[in-house]
């Protein structure tokens, strides 16, 4: 009999975020590729936060655009970013984009 024929198949888990809330702060860790497909997961976490939230992005292995535009604006409202990778930190300095006005 063939095993796997019969378990069920597993969609790949990309990025995973995990709360927790102690004495008034709240961190929402994140782990894997953050996409854009996961940023209102995150702006979720983020937003039910009540006191100090800290975004820990140790274990981030790549953010595509729209989450480092998403990590920027959560950055600005106030958010505190541990554990970014160097490359993420060089995306969230780097100019916002400009938008294009048409005469």
């Amino acid at each position: 009999m063939d095993v796997a024929a019969i378990l069920p198949r597993r969609l790949p888990v990309h990025c995973c975020i995990e709360i927790v809330d102690q004495d008034g702060t709240r961190v929402v860790r994140v782990a894997g590729r953050l996409a854009d497909l996961n940023v209102s997961d995150l702006l979720v976490a983020c937003s039910e936060a009540r006191g100090t939230l800290r975004v820990d992005l140790t274990d981030v292995s790549s953010v595509d655009v729209v989450a480092t535009e998403v990590l920027r604006r959560v950055r600005d409202a106030g958010a505190q970013l541990q554990g970014v990778p160097r490359y993420i930190q060089f995306a969230l300095n780097a100019s916002a984009p400009r938008s294009r006005h048409t005469p």
